[in-house]
């Protein structure tokens, strides 16, 4: 029997990593040249989604690791492997996910000298935050898989599932962007992140818009259907 503790803190790393922390790096990566005539505050619209849906991730992040502290009464220590792996590897991936909008307090100009440098900490630490969050969630589905009385191991395969969707879409988009380069390399030479796609090519436009629209909803279908799974365990 999983206890109800253990289930919130399922689910909140389950909206947290696999729906908030997702969208705000598709978005962050592929979309900066979306939106250009919507602004709020005076940013740009992927700017101000992408910092709600970390925001978010965080607020998750942080709830549940209160929460599993809060149940096991400080830090737990499993035995086994790869069960062993799922307290430091959480501990890590939520480090980073607190660390990474602190860094983002450092954000220069698009043109200032160590711009490159300050995306490449930023991408690295996103990027490494959100490979163990991966592995974290896996190790997690199959450790409730052990603890429950029924078969569960449809639980890991449906968040495989959304892994292997996730991957394909940002494959796809990267390709998707570099061929965009390879279009308007001309215009790319200047800085990219205020180049209006839009007017360059409104058909392609709509399409990588419907892609995004598409990937919000299978993401998060995928993330409430886990969650329910999870609930009922």
């Amino acid at each position: 029997m999983i206890p109800e503790l253990i289930k919130v803190h399922g689910c909140l790393m389950l909206f947290g990593w696999n729906f908030f922390l997702n969208n705000g790096i598709i978005l962050s990566r592929h979309y900066k040249q979306m939106w250009q005539q919507h602004k709020l505050g005076g940013f740009a619209l992927w700017f101000v989604l992408h910092q709600l849906f970390n925001s978010m991730a965080v607020v998750c992040t942080v709830l549940a690791v209160f929460i599993v502290v809060y149940y096991s009464r400080g830090y737990s220590e499993l035995d086994s492997m790869p069960f062993a792996a799922h307290p430091p590897c959480g501990f890590i991936s939520g480090s980073l996910i607190l660390l990474n909008p602190l860094v983002a307090l450092f954000r220069c100009q698009p043109t200032h000298k160590m711009r490159p440098a300050f995306n490449w900490v930023h991408f690295t630490l996103g990027t490494v935050a959100q490979t163990l969050a991966v592995s974290t969630m896996a190790i997690g589905l199959i450790m409730q898989r052990q603890a429950s009385e029924s078969d569960q191991s449809g639980h890991l395969n449906l968040y495989l599932a959304s892994v292997v969707f996730h991957c394909v879409i940002e494959l796809f988009l990267e390709f998707f962007g570099y061929e965009e380069i390879v279009r308007y390399r001309a215009v790319f030479q200047t800085v990219s992140d205020h180049i209006n796609v839009e007017e360059l090519d409104s058909k392609r436009a709509c399409f990588k818009k419907f892609i995004y629209y598409l990937y919000f909803a299978v993401s998060l279908a995928f993330t409430l259907a886990l969650v329910g799974l999870l609930a009922s365990a």
